[in-house]
Protein backbone atom coordinates (compact mmCIF):
# COMPACT_ATOMS: atom_id res chain seq x y z
CA UNK A 1 0.00 0.00 0.00
CA UNK A 2 1.33 3.42 -0.93
CA UNK A 3 1.38 5.98 1.86
CA UNK A 4 2.14 9.62 2.57
CA UNK A 5 3.34 11.25 5.78
CA UNK A 6 0.86 13.31 7.83
CA UNK A 7 1.59 15.35 10.94
CA UNK A 8 -0.30 14.78 14.19
CA UNK A 9 0.22 16.97 17.26
CA UNK A 10 0.40 14.55 20.19
CA UNK A 11 -0.24 15.71 23.75
CA UNK A 12 1.59 13.78 26.46
CA UNK A 13 0.71 12.99 30.05
CA UNK A 14 0.97 14.20 32.72
CA UNK A 15 1.03 17.88 31.77
CA UNK A 16 -0.13 17.98 28.15
CA UNK A 17 3.18 18.86 26.52
CA UNK A 18 2.69 18.86 22.74
CA UNK A 19 5.04 17.31 20.20
CA UNK A 20 4.58 16.94 16.43
CA UNK A 21 4.53 13.29 15.36
CA UNK A 22 4.46 11.74 11.89
CA UNK A 23 2.11 8.99 10.74
CA UNK A 24 1.88 7.11 7.44
CA UNK A 25 -1.62 7.29 5.94
CA UNK A 26 -2.91 5.70 2.72
CA UNK A 27 -2.08 7.84 -0.29
CA UNK A 28 -5.74 7.90 -1.37
CA UNK A 29 -6.48 10.20 1.60
CA UNK A 30 -3.67 12.66 0.82
CA UNK A 31 -5.92 15.11 -1.08
CA UNK A 32 -8.28 15.25 1.92
CA UNK A 33 -5.32 15.85 4.25
CA UNK A 34 -4.05 18.71 2.06
CA UNK A 35 -7.55 20.23 1.95
CA UNK A 36 -7.79 19.99 5.75
CA UNK A 37 -4.47 21.72 6.34
CA UNK A 38 -5.12 24.41 3.71
CA UNK A 39 -8.40 25.17 5.50
CA UNK A 40 -6.43 25.76 8.72
CA UNK A 41 -7.10 22.48 10.52
CA UNK A 42 -4.81 19.79 11.88
CA UNK A 43 -4.82 16.43 13.65
CA UNK A 44 -4.37 16.18 17.42
CA UNK A 45 -3.95 13.02 19.49
CA UNK A 46 -3.85 12.35 23.21
CA UNK A 47 -3.28 9.01 24.90
CA UNK A 48 -5.63 8.99 27.88
CA UNK A 49 -4.93 7.43 31.26
CA UNK A 50 -7.21 4.55 30.24
CA UNK A 51 -4.86 3.77 27.34
CA UNK A 52 -7.42 4.86 24.73
CA UNK A 53 -6.50 7.55 22.22
CA UNK A 54 -8.53 10.71 21.66
CA UNK A 55 -8.16 11.88 18.04
CA UNK A 56 -9.41 15.25 16.82
CA UNK A 57 -9.39 17.54 13.82
CA UNK A 58 -8.95 21.00 15.30
CA UNK A 59 -8.21 24.61 14.42
CA UNK A 60 -6.60 25.37 17.83
CA UNK A 61 -9.90 26.77 19.19
CA UNK A 62 -12.44 24.08 18.36
CA UNK A 63 -12.49 20.36 17.68
CA UNK A 64 -14.51 19.66 14.52
CA UNK A 65 -14.27 15.89 14.46
CA UNK A 66 -13.41 13.54 17.29
CA UNK A 67 -12.90 9.83 17.81
CA UNK A 68 -11.96 7.67 20.78
CA UNK A 69 -10.04 4.55 19.78
CA UNK A 70 -7.96 1.73 21.19
CA UNK A 71 -4.27 2.60 20.89
CA UNK A 72 -2.72 0.56 18.10
CA UNK A 73 -2.80 0.02 14.35
CA UNK A 74 -6.50 0.97 14.14
CA UNK A 75 -5.57 4.62 14.67
CA UNK A 76 -4.52 4.95 11.01
CA UNK A 77 -7.93 3.76 9.80
CA UNK A 78 -9.75 6.19 12.07
CA UNK A 79 -7.62 9.14 10.94
CA UNK A 80 -8.36 8.17 7.33
CA UNK A 81 -12.10 7.96 8.09
CA UNK A 82 -12.00 11.40 9.74
CA UNK A 83 -10.42 12.85 6.60
CA UNK A 84 -13.07 11.25 4.39
CA UNK A 85 -15.86 12.86 6.45
CA UNK A 86 -14.40 16.35 5.75
CA UNK A 87 -16.39 17.89 8.63
CA UNK A 88 -14.24 21.02 8.53
CA UNK A 89 -16.10 21.94 5.34
CA UNK A 90 -19.37 22.20 7.29
CA UNK A 91 -18.15 25.01 9.54
CA UNK A 92 -20.29 28.12 9.39
CA UNK A 93 -18.21 31.29 9.64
Amino acid sequence: MKTFVAEVTQFFLPNGNAKPMLVDLPVDSEADYIAMTKAGYHFEAEVLRSGAVSLTISNHDTDFDTALVVNGPGVVGILTDMLKRRLWENVIS
